[in-house]
Order: structure tokens, then C-alpha cells, then sequence
């Protein structure tokens, strides 16, 4: 099983997923124009206590570009 956390900050959202192998564990996403940076960290720590993983249990990242 591969676990993964995805983080989006492109354009005007900010979002944050935990995914193991094709099925979405946890996810948080808030649209905002500014803010993302600040908003970012509490939202990967809302996403892994909602799964019950720490950063030991993830096997990736995903990040977006834009």
C-alpha cells in the first residue's frame, strides 16, 4: 500500500490530501486569493490526524505547479 499527501496552493485554492493507493483517506480544501502559506500547515495537520498517519506512515508527496 502506498500512502501519499498532496498539497495544492496553485491559483485559488489551498488543499491538502491523504491518498492510499487509489482511495482519498482525508481531505481539506479552502478557496482563498491570499493566505495559502498560513493556511497550509494546520490543513496537513487537520488531514493527518483525520487519517490517524504521521509523516512515518507517508511513502510520497504530491505537489502542484503554478
Amino acid at each position: 500500500m502506498t500512502v501519499i499527501l498532496g498539497i495544492d496552493t496553485a491559483t485559488t485554492g489551498c488543499a491538502a490530501a491523504i491518498v492510499r493507493d487509489e482511495a482519498c483517506l482525508a481531505m481539506a480544501r479552502a478557496r482563498m486569493a491570499r493566505g495559502q502559506s498560513e493556511a497550509l500547515m494546520p490543513m496537513i495537520a487537520e488531514v493527518m490526524q483525520q487519517a490517524g498517519m504521521g509523516f512515518g506512515d507517508l511513502d510520497g508527496l504530491a505537489v502542484t505547479r503554478g
